[in-house]
């Protein structure tokens, strides 16, 4: 067994003892160490930084911003964790944080993490259907829609059917043509979008368009002349956010939202709702997990390690970090090590990335 020196003779017992003792630990040490670098391959420590003093795309931590709570700054990971890493040094100009400052951490979707809208919201559009042409009053204007299509993508219509193009000309001046609602998923021949305003966003890759919790069954074909409507805005990716009309549905409270105008806003469950709704956990909003910033032996740096016990199963691609009860807190320089947690699924998630990095596709 692993004896690299198997023709040395030792005349005494103790000297035999002592180096098969020596050889066991050897083989022990690359055993571990053959371990250790295995789990790395396969569960690997993914790290993201910021630095206040880079531009903001070469950041993969978005910068610090005030949130109800406090400080907070999030990443994009869709890896299932064990455990987060955090570092943060702070500026010259700030010494120390205040005794104790714990740094709490909720798993969900960025624009499901917004406030709550306290008044109430009309979802509703008053639209008109005159069999082959459709219309919509918004913004205190008419519009035209260039298409069923388009007209469809409105889901939560007060809909009036007219037999007379002569009522909607009473109305007020047709201003445009207008085309889908906003987060309406639209698909060419090759590649599917997501409609923000004026601009069709091209969603990066499948894995991408799973990960925000989207469904192809809420696809719309689209034809050329309703994508010419729109210019082409940058690429969507696992760093973006659901856009305003972006429907969520918290299955563990049975309550479903829109997003819009940067606050979610209450709306009725029903079967159109739930079908085009993103699946979330109403608790993800409220349940974090924490752990207390430790001051290391580095000048203005602290750091800790958080157990994600309460939050590795929700739904959702974002980690948000809170500095709780510290507004307007500055950070210069943040690193965080994601812990890839141990698990069937993470293995399979890994090896279908491995396959991906070297050309290989599963059937």
């Amino acid at each position: 067994m692993f004896d690299i020196t198997k023709y040395i003779q030792l005349d005494t017992h103790k000297q035999q003892k002592i180096y098969f003792i020596l050889r066991i630990s050897i083989f022990a040490g690359f055993l571990l160490l053959f371990l250790i670098l295995s789990k790395e391959m396969i569960f690997p420590t993914y790290k993201f930084n910021f630095n206040a003093a880079i531009d903001s795309l070469a950041n993969t931590i978005s910068r610090p911003y005030e949130t109800e709570n406090g400080t907070s700054f999030h990443l994009s990971s869709s890896t299932q964790l064990d455990a987060i890493k955090v570092t943060l040094t702070l500026p010259k100009d700030l010494d120390k944080l205040p005794k104790n400052t714990s740094l709490f951490v909720k798993k969900s979707y960025l624009s499901f993490l917004t406030p709550i809208n306290k008044e109430k919201y009309n979802y509703t559009y008053k639209t008109y259907d005159l069999t082959d042409e459709w219309f919509i009053n918004k913004d205190a204007s008419i519009y035209k829609f260039i298409s069923k299509n388009t007209f469809d993508s409105y889901l939560f219509k007060d809909n009036t059917s007219f037999s007379s193009k002569t009522i909607i000309d009473n109305l007020s001046n047709i201003d445009k043509t207008t085309g889908f609602s906003s987060a309406t998923l639209i698909s060419s021949d090759d590649s599917v979008f997501v409609i923000v305003g004026d601009k069709k966003h091209p969603i990066h890759d499948e894995a991408t368009f799973k990960l925000f919790g989207y469904n192809f069954d809420n696809v719309i074909k689209s034809t050329s002349e309703e994508r010419a409507l729109y210019t082409k805005g940058k690429l969507f990716t696992t760093s973006s956010a659901h856009p305003s009309g972006t429907i969520f549905y918290a299955e563990d409270t049975d309550r479903t939202f829109i997003f819009d105008n940067s606050l979610l806003n209450k709306i009725q469950t029903t079967d159109i709702s739930s079908q085009h709704s993103i699946v979330v956990q109403e608790q993800s909003r409220t349940t974090s997990d924490s752990c207390v910033l430790q001051k290391t032996l580095l000048p203005r740096q602290y750091s800790c390690t958080i157990q994600l016990d309460n939050t590795s199963d929700f739904n959702g691609n974002i980690y948000q970090f809170t500095l709780n009860d510290s507004p307007n807190t500055k950070i210069e320089l943040a690193e965080i090590k994601l812990h890839t947690k141990v698990s069937e699924q993470s293995l399979v998630d890994r090896i279908v990335s491995l396959k991906k990095k070297i050309g290989l596709h599963y059937n």
